[in-house]
């Protein structure tokens, strides 16, 4: 029997998963959110082709928007791309978690993956479309199996109630979760549209939107810190486990080519 060492080059790639599970004008904020994550990974080399976009609306291109084709944050009022929107079930969002999508056939070991979640929480469940909910016991189960899948994953639970859609005692080692919220809190809005008449942003998705115009060079914790110290929160933000890996791992492209050793029989 022989031993063979191979020395292979592999291109590296990190993908996205933007998911805003409310819908209706009166949610026109999450929204928002999804456009101030959607341009900061476009800002920093994500193609659309690496990136799974779920939300069932645009209000950015809806005929009621004061300022059609623009979102509003508390500090400016950007042009955007309309995103792609239409229907969803809890189901689908399982299994784009775990890795079961067609934008993410190419995810594997070498990858990072940053899942960002917006819309309406209670404990223990998000509500999908006043319709569905999205339960913390099937959460649990897709990271659990995305983590045998993927290198690392950062995932941001942005909504009421957040902290009770992570279980920290199940964790996998490789996932970092950041929440918006505790088990008894909302998670707020102070930016409020006149032209509107509603609410148009999450505070932390306006403060992440701000706060990147500095970079991110740094880790998730020292993101972390620097936002909790900078900002007014109105709501607890939890980071768990406190570990220091770069931020940029997760929301800047790769697209690099990396050798790696392998020993075949």
């Amino acid at each position: 029997m022989f031993l063979f060492h191979l020395l292979c080059t592999v291109m590296t790639k990190n993908f996205a998963f933007l998911v805003n599970s409310s819908q209706y004008w009166k949610n026109m904020r999450h929204s928002a959110n999804m456009h101030v994550f959607y341009k900061l990974l476009r800002n920093n080399g994500f193609d659309d082709s690496e990136m799974v976009i779920f939300t069932a609306d645009d209000f950015s291109f809806d005929e009621r928007t004061y300022h059609f084709g623009k979102y509003q944050t508390s500090t400016i009022r950007p042009a955007v791309t309309k995103l792609p929107f239409g229907p969803f079930t809890p189901e689908m969002i399982y299994e784009t978690i775990m890795g079961n999508h067609e934008k993410l056939i190419d995810m594997d070991s070498n990858s990072n993956f940053f899942i960002y979640f917006t819309g309406h929480g209670n404990e223990y469940f998000l509500k999908l479309h006043n319709k569905h909910f999205i339960t913390t016991p099937c959460l649990e189960t897709a990271l659990i199996k995305l983590s045998k899948r993927v290198k690392r994953a950062f995932v941001i639970f942005d909504t009421c109630r957040a902290e009770s859609l992570l279980v920290k005692e199940t964790l996998p080692e490789n996932i970092v979760v950041l929440t918006t919220s505790n088990f008894n809190e909302d998670s707020m809005s102070f930016t409020f549209s006149h032209d509107d008449d509603i609410c148009s942003v999450d505070d932390f998705a306006d403060f992440v939107q701000i706060h990147s115009e500095k970079g991110f060079n740094k880790t998730i914790l020292r993101f972390f810190e620097e936002i909790s110290r900078d900002f007014k929160v109105a709501s607890t933000l939890t980071l768990y486990p406190k570990i220091d890996w770069k931020i940029s791992d997760f929301i800047v492209q790769d697209n690099t080519e990396k050798e790696i050793e392998k020993f075949i029989l």
